[in-house]
């Protein structure tokens, strides 16, 4: 055989052998390919089985809704015999102590009239007054909120006895009791605890509980606001709305939570690992807790029963 015949032998057989392994390479890279796709098509599978969500940082909201009745440091001029008064300040008005509101008439005589205290002026006096001054808790029952206000022209004659203007502390803070439907399944209640306060339709703001019980299957608590409210001056029956907030966290499906021993924690997707992390449960209400243990993003596994460790 020539040199040449060789030569092109050899090319020939090299060019083969190169084709073979080009071909091997692909066929091993699309099984490559193939089997990646199955363990991820695998591991999303699974991932669905489990069910995931995000664990998002934040905490739960409750309104209750019911009646409240205004309390207030008040102080009541009570009419010392028929008559009439005639009024030196407007309603609503600030009085220092010793200052002239007015006269008393009755008969043709005038009595001047001074204030006993500083502090706002008004005839708007309902008859509640002495009943709800320094009232507690433990005072509170259902007759409570059926008192019946009493109304008066303070224009027309006063009967002896009968409430003519009160003078109002405004530097003390308003406190209102309040009472809502029995609650099946509420947010932990504390002393001292923040909360929003809405009174007909008007937002306060921020009020503390100062105290609370259970009674009469009602929910009786007493709030205290943080400073005086000039808008509820001559506000005694309101209708109320407390807004209750958990304590700061992630917020997790409650299915979520297991006991694993002695502790309770979450089973979290960790890249394609599943990891248990303690947790602390801070509140749990309509199906959602409150827990502290977790990262920023972690996916929580919501079926915690579909894990196989």
């Amino acid at each position: 055989m020539s040199d040449r015949l060789v030569r092109n032998e050899r090319a020939r057989a090299r060019k083969s052998v190169l084709k073979l392994a080009v071909v091997i390479a692909i066929i091993m890279l699309a099984g490559s390919l193939v089997y990646l796709a199955g363990r991820n098509l695998m591991f999303a599978y699974n991932n669905h089985q489990r069910d995931t969500v995000l664990a998002e940082y934040g905490a739960i909201e409750e309104k209750l809704q019911g009646q409240g009745l205004v309390l207030r440091n008040e102080s009541v001029f009570n009419a010392p015999t028929t008559g009439f008064f005639e009024n030196m300040v407007s309603d609503g008005g600030k009085v220092r102590i010793n200052a002239l509101l007015g006269y008393y008439i009755n008969r043709g005589e005038k009595k001047s009239l001074y204030a006993s205290a500083s502090g706002l002026f008004t005839r708007q006096v309902d008859g509640l007054e002495g009943v709800l001054q320094n009232v507690t808790l433990s005072a509170v029952g259902p007759e409570t909120f059926s008192y019946r206000i009493q109304h008066h022209d303070p224009g027309s004659e006063f009967k002896t006895g009968q409430g003519v203007y009160k003078i109002v502390d405004n530097l003390a803070p308003t406190r209102l009791i309040l009472q809502f439907p029995e609650q099946k399944e509420t947010l932990e209640l504390k002393k001292d605890q923040p909360a929003s306060l809405t009174v007909d339709g008007t937002m306060l703001g921020e009020s503390t509980v100062i105290d609370f019980k259970n009674d009469y299957n009602k929910l009786v608590v007493l709030v205290e606001t943080d400073g005086f409210k000039e808008e509820l001056l001559n506000k005694r029956q309101v209708e109320a709305e407390l807004t209750l907030k958990s304590p700061s966290g992630y917020l997790v499906p409650e299915k979520s939570l297991v006991n694993h021993g002695q502790e309770k924690g979450i089973y979290c997707v960790d890249g394609e690992e599943i990891i248990f992390r303690p947790v602390q449960v801070l509140a749990v209400k309509d199906g959602t807790a409150v827990v502290e243990g977790l990262d920023p993003n972690d996916m929580v596994i919501i079926k915690p029963d579909k894990v196989k460790l």
